[in-house]
């Protein structure tokens, strides 16, 4: 049986993490990730003024710049950056570290159709 399991298919999850000027909480949300289950982080800064690429660059993220501004253009280039590089998976955090860790689901774990699949510990 543990053969079996091992011949199955782990599908490439991704992090995507939208900022704008989030450096003094960026480091701590990228190496917040737990490495067993996120292949790649991807953050997606939207013209920064401040030191949030080094910082993010420094925690172990990809960083890709994002000309225009906004969340929903943030997240769509980050998803594209994500899915060109082989993610199939992807779960999409906040930069500024809002989002509760405990509440986190497993992203290993089968998604189910009533599952939430953008934001999960949003009503």
């Amino acid at each position: 049986m543990r053969r079996a399991l091992e011949l199955v298919k782990r599908l490439r999850i991704a992090a995507i993490i939208p900022v704008l000027d989030e450096e003094e909480a960026i480091g701590a949300v990228v190496t917040a990730i737990p490495r067993e289950w996120v292949d790649e982080t991807v953050v997606v800064d939207g013209g920064s003024h401040d030191r949030t690429v080094a910082v993010a660059n420094a925690a172990g993220a990809r960083v890709i710049f994002q000309s225009e501004r906004g969340y929903g253009c943030a997240c769509a280039s980050g998803a594209a950056a994500a899915v060109k590089g082989g993610a199939e998976i992807l779960v999409f955090l906040d930069g500024d570290g809002s989002d509760p860790e405990a509440g986190a689901p497993d992203p290993r774990r089968p998604v189910r159709f009533r599952d939430r699949l953008a934001h999960p510990w949003r009503a």
